[in-house]
């Protein structure tokens, strides 16, 4: 007589394959979330580089503000030094020349005249006053 097989031997594999394919199936979930982690962590990790590093270029610039308010407040005090040196130059090349003016006024002022004042602006104003000569009674034919 034949011997019939009536193990149920399809109905098992099909159960041995479903749990291999639902065990590579949580393989594969369980590896997709390791990798999904670890990729978050390390985008977490450059994010927070990234943040560091803008935290540092922040106080960087921060610095340079300060510096450079400094040295505007610098060339501004060096632009007030320099008018202040300039005028002080300027008066020093005309200190000779009032020296020099008072001198020619003596030299060229006649006997007799006296100045009443002296005004500068753009041209100099000297008015003055004739003064008498003083009378020598004794050289005077009626004494």
């Amino acid at each position: 007589m034949a011997r019939i097989n009536l193990l149920p031997w399809r109905e098992e594999r099909r159960k041995q394959r479903e749990r291999e394919f639902y065990a590579i199936l949580g393989g594969a979930f369980a590896a997709a979330a390791v990798v999904s982690l670890l990729l978050v962590m390390w985008f977490d990790g450059q994010i927070e580089g990234q943040k560091a590093r803008n935290q540092f270029l922040e106080v960087q610039i921060q610095e340079m503000d300060k510096k450079l308010i400094e040295v505007q407040d610098l060339e501004k005090t060096r632009a007030k030094l320099l008018q202040r040196k300039q005028a002080i130059e300027e008066l020093q090349a005309n200190r000779s020349q009032m020296v020099h003016l008072f001198d020619d006024l003596v030299r060229t002022i006649p006997d007799g005249v006296r100045l009443t004042s002296i005004k500068q602006t753009r041209a100099i104003t000297i008015p003055a006053a004739a003064v008498p000569a003083p009378c020598d009674y004794r050289s005077s034919p009626a004494a």
